[in-house]
């Protein structure tokens, strides 16, 4: 089994902005959450890191699950200092590698993402927002827990297209 690392990618806000402008851009009347548009973009990006290590058939279908923090959707809301879990870990409808890599698909990934199955395979956690904690007018946006074998985060930092929305924090890239 290859080793595996944890890493953490911190999305500023002005640039989420950015990246959900892109998501939306073709998708007319269709909502895209900046939720969404993180989680596509990280499922294109980890998708490209493997292929190295994994070298699979581009027609096999694959799958992203994230951990979604369920506070807010309980009934009534649990608080914020609630000491338990409240994680589901939905999943997303199977897409073949081959179109998960397409160029200028960035909308169809965050659309995937939205309707989500309870399963596992892998994982990103999107933490709580830090802001009201930061300085004001500061730009901080999402920090996102990535789990991957070790070469494919080696791969990671060098993907263009995940560079241009988020920076690695918290280690040495």
């Amino acid at each position: 089994m290859p080793a595996l690392k944890i890493r953490m990618w911190h999305f500023p806000k002005s640039i989420m902005t950015k990246l959900k402008d892109e998501s939306t851009a073709k998708t007319g009347d269709t909502w895209i959450s900046t939720y969404g548009a993180t989680m596509g973009v990280l499922w294109k990006t980890i998708t490209r890191a493997k292929l190295p290590l994994l070298n699979p058939d581009l027609d096999t279908k694959t799958i992203l699950a994230h951990g979604l923090n369920t506070r807010a959707k309980m009934q009534p809301p649990l608080t914020d200092n609630f000491m338990g879990n409240a994680v589901a870990l939905p999943r997303t409808e199977p897409r073949a590698i081959r179109d998960i890599l397409a160029d200028g698909n960035l909308t169809e990934m965050a659309a995937a993402v939205r309707w989500p199955h309870p399963q596992f395979e892998g994982y990103c956690f999107i933490l709580p927002s830090r802001a009201g904690m930061e300085a004001e007018g500061s730009d901080e946006g999402l920090e996102v827990i990535v789990c991957l074998e070790e070469s494919c985060h080696d791969r990671l930092f060098q993907d263009e297209e995940l560079q241009r929305y988020a920076q690695p924090r918290g280690f040495d890239a």
